[in-house]
């Protein structure tokens, strides 16, 4: 792409002193440029075309092959996109691209799973340890009670 020219011209115009001359040159100039772009990009297309097809001829058709199946795999995939978006909108439609999903992403579902039990198991014996110090605690405080009771009635 060529690159973009941008030209500003701030010029007071008095009808009487010619300064739209002035104006109307300088519109002149920018078509002139604009003119000169165009055909610079048009020669760099056709250079870049007539490259393409010396590679094309070089590799025995293969350049425009591969270009093809690139163009394809776009297409492809632009349709595919309208396609489950309007599997999505039935309901066995999402089903079926839930089901997709879960089977595409099923190793990381399993890893998920698998660290969840693994945390799971930690709560699970922390829990356990402090169920164990809170009847501990209980224990030393029945303990605790019976002494107080004992020295009471004594």
């Amino acid at each position: 792409m060529a690159d973009e020219i941008k030209k500003v011209v701030e010029i007071e115009i008095d009808v009487e002193s010619g300064d739209l001359k002035k104006v109307d040159k300088e519109l002149k100039a920018v078509k002139k440029t604009k003119k000169e772009i165009v055909e610079q990009e048009k020669a760099q297309n056709e250079t870049t075309r007539d490259a393409e097809g010396l590679v094309d001829k070089l590799t025995g058709g293969l350049y425009s092959q591969a270009k093809q199946w690139f163009q394809m795999g776009k297409t492809a995939v632009t349709a595919l996109t309208g396609i489950k978006s309007g599997l999505v909108s039935t309901g066995i439609g999402a089903l079926v691209v839930g089901l997709g999903l879960v089977v595409t992403y099923w190793d990381e579902i399993v890893a998920f799973i698998g660290d969840g039990e693994d945390e799971m198991q930690n709560l699970i014996d922390a829990q356990d340890e402090y169920n164990e110090s809170i009847e501990e605690s209980e224990r030393k405080n029945k303990k605790l009670y019976r002494i107080k009771y004992a020295f009471i009635l004594i």
